[in-house]
């Protein structure tokens, strides 16, 4: 029960190397028993023939109805104990070798029921009509030949012919990536294998991993940003056009997109902040705190001038006024003057205190004490009496 192995060669320069090394450099115990047409070989293993024939006498049960120079195959036999006994065909090797690329598949009683009974990876079951059976047929992979019975083995590609020749080409909204077919157009946040299948969202054109899901989506290039279902420009900096919060990360503690007193939203300084040659500076800074401007210092009142101190630019009172309870106040104020403590009333000589007005706070003289309005000054318990002699002081 002999072993037939067939080579199908598809380029005739790899046919005669072949032939060659097999006649001169034997490595295994097979018998060349001629070329021919692949449907020739197949109508024999049809025949009833192949139930009972001489190897050495094969020739004259295979026919050469199809056989041409341009498309043979090369047919080696097991060798026998006695090749002059009756055979039977049980087994068949077909190996194909064409395109830089060797598919190899076994026939087992030369037929199969379903793709079960061939190595499911590399072949399939297909009915092949020249000897109407089914016989494992190996799968084609992209760009290679493929026929009604070699079918493609890329479930998303399929058998496209061009003239009389086919090749296997990916589906409609398929794309070759690494031989294999992957599906195209994909938008933001679908998984994906490569980046050349993200091309359904502009400027999401990276397959990355999903950190949460740990599963690889298509994603935004950089410097853009996710906004729902697109990807828009981020690391925008102070100034510049946006939408939404996110886009301004270019600038620090500009990170406000804001249209407050501008014509289109722009990245703004953030809440607490002020802009000043194109950065963000902090503002309401109180006294002693170091500054670069004098617009940041609005935390303490009279604290307005950022100037230098001892050799460091802090937050201090503005001239004419002094530190007087943890901030800067105007002195030497006298009668009738506004106010906000105490201690600014002394230029009232004694007794000066702020006493509220109405709504208006005024240095006054606190109780116990006289005003002299004649100098806008206080004074301690004291009553004029007028006589003959002058004026007399009498204390109360």
């Amino acid at each position: 029960m002999p072993i037939v192995k067939t080579e199908k060669c598809f380029q005739k320069g790899f046919f005669v190397q072949q032939l060659f090394t097999t006649l001169i450099h034997p490595i295994c115990a097979y018998m060349f028993l001629g070329d021919y047409h692949y449907l020739d070989f197949l109508s024999f293993m049809k025949s009833r023939s192949r139930c009972g024939f001489l190897p050495g006498s094969i020739a004259a049960y295979i026919t050469k109805e199809h056989s041409t120079a341009e498309d043979r195959c090369l047919i080696f036999m097991k060798e026998t104990i006695n090749s002059s006994a009756k055979s039977k065909l049980t087994k068949a090797r077909v190996k194909y070798i064409a395109f830089g690329r060797t598919y190899t598949f076994v026939g087992n009683g030369i037929t199969c029921k379903s793709s079960a009974d061939c190595d499911i990876k590399t072949e399939v079951c297909s009915r092949y009509q020249a000897i109407d059976q089914q016989i494992c047929i190996p799968k084609r992979h992209i760009n290679e030949p493929c026929d009604v019975h070699a079918t493609c083995y890329d479930n998303n590609s399929e058998c496209r012919y061009s003239g009389y020749t086919g090749t296997c080409q990916c589906l409609h909204d398929y794309k070759e990536i690494d031989g294999q077919c992957g599906k195209i157009g994909l938008t933001l946040w679908e998984s994906c294998v490569k980046e050349d299948q993200c091309s359904g969202t502009k400027y999401a054109s990276r397959c990355l991993q999903n950190q949460t899901t740990e599963t690889n989506v298509c994603s935004c290039l950089k410097d853009y940003i996710a906004s729902g279902s697109n990807c828009i420009k981020g690391g925008l900096s102070l100034n510049e056009t946006c939408e939404v919060d996110q886009q301004c990360s270019g600038k620090e503690k500009a990170n406000t997109c804001s249209n407050y007193g501008k014509s289109q939203p722009t990245c703004s300084c953030n809440y607490g902040y002020i802009e000043k040659q194109s950065r963000c500076y902090r503002i309401n800074l109180h006294l002693f705190v170091s500054c670069d401007w004098s617009e940041q210092c609005t935390g303490s009142h009279g604290a307005n001038e950022c100037k230098v101190v001892e050799g460091q630019r802090i937050c201090y009172c503005t001239d004419r006024k002094r530190i007087l309870e943890g901030a800067c106040f105007k002195e030497r104020l006298t009668m009738y003057e506004e106010c906000d403590v105490d201690m600014q009333c002394n230029g009232t000589y004694v007794g000066g205190v702020r006493k509220e007005i109405g709504h208006r706070k005024l240095c006054l003289c606190e109780n116990g004490y006289i005003e002299d309005k004649a100098d806008l000054i206080c004074r301690k318990g004291q009553n004029y009496i007028r006589s003959f002699q002058g004026w007399t002081n009498n204390d109360t």
